[in-house]
């Protein structure tokens, strides 16, 4: 009975490590769909091309990832509120941990679109 639980964890920690891995890749996508180009009097960066059809969908791409990668982050952040609380029912402090690790991606994950906002991208 006790190999079936060990099993079961390990088996659950090849699935947040996967998911780790899918939405760092979806946010390196998501972070490298802006085309960025120079102004020509080295003021700052422009997310244009200078061509409208080109703008949208890349636009529409960026918003597309940015949203797979929000949901992603409210199913994170989301579990992680669970965990946490388990954890603190149970008084168990890397559970705890954990959990908060959990809200903090998820967050982040969550209002990426914003953060990118303010950054001006």
């Amino acid at each position: 009975m006790k190999k079936k639980i060990n099993t079961k964890k390990v088996r659950m920690k090849k699935v947040k490590a996967f998911i780790l891995a899918v939405c760092t890749q979806f946010m390196i996508l998501g972070n490298t769909v802006a085309v960025f180009a120079d102004t020509g009097s080295g003021s700052g960066l422009l997310t244009t091309t200078g061509i409208s059809q080109i703008d949208s969908v890349l636009t529409t791409i960026k918003s597309l990832f940015l949203g797979i990668i929000a949901l992603i982050g409210i199913i994170i952040l989301a579990k992680g509120i669970a965990d946490t609380a388990q954890a603190y029912q149970q008084q168990d402090s890397h559970g705890m941990y954990d959990g908060a690790k959990g809200i903090a991606a998820g967050a982040i994950m969550a209002f990426i679109s914003a953060v990118l906002t303010l950054l001006g991208l």
